[in-house]
C-alpha cells in the first residue's frame, strides 16, 4: 500500500486560485508539496493546476518536478488526462 502525505488547504487553495506567487513561495520553503496529495482523489499540485487550467503553474511546477506528468490519482489518471476531462487542451 502506498502512503501519501496530504496536500493542505492553503496549498490547495494557492493552486485553485492560481496564485503562483503564493505556491512557488510554499514549494520553496517545502519541496515535499510537489508529492503531496488530496485526501479523496489523490490529485497531485499538477493534477490540480492541470485541471483549472493554470498553464504557468503547471510549467512551474513541471520544472521543479518533471516526473509529476506520469503520477497519477486514484483513478490511475495522470495530469494530461484530467487536463483533458476539463477541455483545457493548451495544458
Amino acid at each position: 500500500m502506498v502512503t501519501y502525505l496530504i496536500l493542505k488547504k492553503q496549498q490547495a487553495e494557492a493552486i485553485c486560485k492560481n496564485d503562483r506567487q503564493a505556491f512557488m513561495s510554499l514549494a520553496n520553503e517545502n519541496e515535499e508539496i510537489l508529492q503531496q496529495r488530496t485526501a479523496n482523489t489523490f490529485h497531485t499540485p499538477l493534477h490540480l493546476a492541470s485541471r483549472f487550467g493554470h498553464i504557468e503553474l503547471v510549467t512551474d511546477i513541471i520544472k521543479l518536478c518533471p516526473d509529476m506528468v506520469a503520477a497519477d490519482n486514484s483513478k490511475l489518471e495522470t495530469p494530461l488526462h484530467e487536463a483533458c476531462h476539463q477541455g483545457n487542451v493548451k495544458v
